[in-house]
């Protein structure tokens, strides 16, 4: 494991472990619902992503799935939620990730590094990854070792963002950083290796600005002027009254609308097909918007002393 993995790892165990002054877990992903607070920001974003991903499995036949860099277990949750899969298994590169997955959701996740996974050749139908290789040193290791534990498909969500932007981030040492600049061919490595690479884009640039204003979320940044923050703490209540989750689901449906029709998306997501008969361009089972939007857990309150 290499020096920035290392100080990856131990910037993921902090996070894992943050709680509010109530002892409430503060979640990564939007496990407690929209607009919910104790969630990382940028929910909308985070449902867009879901989405697809969801959409993905839709179409695939999978009876067992793996989440490699599973976070708190959230996407695995909804999987669960959405479709007959037998066997649910995750993995992260954090210990306090697996303690939080099994925790919150009852799905058993192990500590791992993505790029020498303890899983057997072919041990899942569906192996997923999302988020998580932009921050790998060695990616094309890591793509190699999904494909070695995948059966039918690896599927795979990343950032498409400039070299520049890329350098900017490592250059100031922002923790947990993007390492590498992604685009429509940067899987084509492994042409050999699968039957087919399908890819499509996702999170439009035109929304940004409107995903964040139905977020309604507090203005934490001390750089805006004083009159907007004046202005938005009014209409804020407003927002939050005449927008929900019907807003969100338009709000996803013209972000896939957007990125087929324009080049403007800010990520990508890639299927790479090792067995064709596994996924069909017709749906096999459905996966429902409402459901993804509305699933939500209870609060959870971390214990004093963990243990894996």
């Amino acid at each position: 494991m290499g020096c920035y993995t290392e100080e990856t790892k131990d910037w993921l165990e902090d996070r894992y472990r943050k709680v509010t002054s109530e002892g409430i877990y503060i979640a990564h992903q939007n496990i407690y619902g929209f607009r919910d607070p104790n969630c990382d920001s940028y929910h909308m974003l985070k449902y867009i992503n879901t989405y697809q991903i969801m959409r993905l499995l839709s179409h695939s036949k999978f009876d067992s799935l793996l989440d490699a860099g599973c976070a708190e277990g959230y996407t695995l949750a909804v999987a669960r939620e959405l479709f007959p899969v037998s066997k649910l298994m995750g993995c992260d590169i954090s210990q306090q990730a697996c303690l939080r997955t099994k925790e919150i959701f009852g799905i058993t996740a192990k500590p791992s590094d993505i790029q020498h996974l303890p899983f057997e050749n072919e041990e899942f139908d569906v192996v997923l990854s999302s988020e998580t290789i932009e921050h790998i040193s060695d990616f094309q290791a890591a793509i190699i070792e999904l494909l070695r534990v995948a059966k039918h498909a690896v599927i795979i969500t990343v950032p498409r963002q400039s070299q520049d932007v890329i350098d900017k981030q490592i250059s100031n040492k922002v923790p947990h950083a993007h390492l590498h600049s992604f685009n429509e061919s940067s899987f084509d490595f492994v042409q050999n290796e699968v039957k087919d690479i399908l890819s499509s884009g996702q999170r439009s640039f035109l929304l940004d600005k409107l995903c964040k204003l139905v977020e309604a979320a507090p203005i934490i940044n001390p750089m805006f002027p004083r009159f907007i923050k004046l202005i938005y703490k009014y209409i804020r209540p407003i927002i939050r009254c005449c927008t929900g989750t019907n807003t969100v689901a338009i709000l996803i449906k013209l972000d896939r609308l957007l990125c087929r029709l324009t080049n403007t998306n800010t990520q990508m997501i890639f299927v790479l097909l090792k067995n064709k008969k596994a996924y069909s361009h017709d749906i096999i089972n459905s996966a429902s918007l409402k459901e993804i939007i509305k699933f939500k857990v209870p609060y959870h309150y971390l214990k004093e002393t963990n243990q894996c």
